[in-house]
């Protein structure tokens, strides 16, 4: 139903919420399909017997078939024209803080490339530029519909743990603004890795009417692996589909999890020692739509046996967050959201410094693919020793 607010395509898609305007994706306006059907096909049709190649691409021969530019290609800019920090200078040997001004930021620039080569065989890249560098963020080869089945499909490339999950932090409501509790990672590791960032992979994925499950194995955040150690993941989705969900259509649930072993292996000079740890991930996370509103959160908890990964005893550290956001599409136009960020470590200090953040925020949908909003995220952490850091900021985002 491409009028109601859809499960977004990859990353190639600008999280607009709307329930007024097709998604912008270049292959949604090729073939008027909904996202979610192109993802997991390859972004084609998955009833056409020949493919899309065949249909929307020019045909050479019966080897051959070279799709138009313009249903490969796309391109999303992020700007941040004015941004104030709070208490983000430290002045001198008194060290007075100050706040921070930041004006005509060019966040980043991404390259999106992607379509069917032919017959349930696609591929995926997003190039990124940012001020300092240029890099491959998400690129993948994706064998679909395996013996013809929905039920078996294989993908190889850099990926994400919870790319089906109902609340991926990849693409959130929020533009600007990533669920804390998914970042959080081992820092003494060597090739450690967050949940949903992309790193090298192989999955496998299905589907079938309501639901859809997967499983992936990957050596860590580098290709190639530094150690022994691998990390392993599962989840299950049910989805409110057109069948059963009426208003409720695009709503879903999701149960994940991971299990992998980190390691430190230093071997130089009179000091070499190879420790481990073992890292255990959970999520628990829902996306509710209902006519205008858009609702999505997790609950994510884990544990590493061994935080510090030194020959002494293990230090055993666990940690759990909420992830909440939540917005409303008013008259086509606005869309005013809150979000609610908390992360709480024990047993030792982590990569993520046990944020309490809410953030409320207005955003304003000059076309489809032109998005304006002010945020204000406001630090709630009241514990000793933190410095409260309040971000306030005006963002666009444009997608072609």
């Amino acid at each position: 139903m491409l009028k109601r607010n859809l499960l977004l395509l990859g990353a190639v898609l600008m999280v607009l919420g709307t329930t007024s305007a097709h998604a912008t994706s270049q292959w949604t306006r090729k073939t008027g399909l909904a996202c979610n059907v192109c993802q997991r096909n390859g972004y084609q049709d998955p009833t056409a017997k020949e493919g899309d190649g065949d249909t929307f691409h020019q045909k050479y021969n019966d080897e051959l078939t070279v799709p138009k530019l313009q249903d490969m290609f796309g391109v999303r800019l992020n700007l941040t024209p004015v941004s104030y920090k709070t208490n983000a200078i430290t002045k001198g040997a008194d060290a007075e803080k100050a706040g921070q001004w930041t004006l005509g930021n060019q966040d980043w620039i991404q390259f999106f490339v992607a379509g069917p080569i032919f017959k349930d065989v696609s591929f995926f890249a997003e190039m990124e530029h940012t001020k300092s560098s240029f890099k491959f963020s998400w690129a993948h080869i994706s064998l679909h519909n395996i013996l013809g089945s929905s039920t078996a499909n294989i993908r190889a490339g850099y990926l994400s743990a919870v790319e089906w999950s109902s609340h991926t932090n990849r693409l959130p409501i929020f533009p600007v603004l990533k669920n804390k509790a998914f970042e959080v990672k081992n820092p003494t590791a060597d090739n450690t890795q967050d949940i949903n960032s992309p790193r090298p992979s192989v999955d496998y994925y299905g589907y079938t009417g309501p639901f859809i499950w997967w499983a992936g194995v990957s050596p860590g955040s580098a290709a190639t692996d530094t150690d022994t150690g691998v990390s392993y993941w599962g989840g299950l989705r049910a989805d409110i589909n057109d069948k059963i969900g009426g208003a409720f259509e695009g709503s879903s649930v999701t149960f994940w999890a991971e299990h992998g072993t980190e390691v430190d292996n230093v071997n130089t000079g009179a000091t070499k020692y190879y420790n481990t740890s073992a890292r255990n991930r959970y999520q628990a996370a829902t996306n509710i739509r209902y006519s205008g509103l858009d609702f999505q959160g997790s609950y994510i908890w884990g544990n590493d046996a061994d935080w510090d990964l030194t020959d002494g005893d293990a230090d055993n550290a666990s940690f759990w967050g909420v992830g909440v956001q939540a917005a409303w599409l008013m008259a086509g136009k606005w869309y005013p959201a809150i979000a609610f960020d908390r992360v709480v470590n024990k047993g030792a200090a982590s990569s993520v410094n046990d944020p309490l953040l809410v953030t409320p925020a207005l955003s304003y949908l000059v076309r489809e693919n032109l998005r304006m909003g002010v945020y204000a995220t406001l630090d709630l952490n009241d514990k000793e020793g933190h410095t409260k850091q309040n971000l306030y900021l005006y963002n666009i985002r444009v997608m072609f």
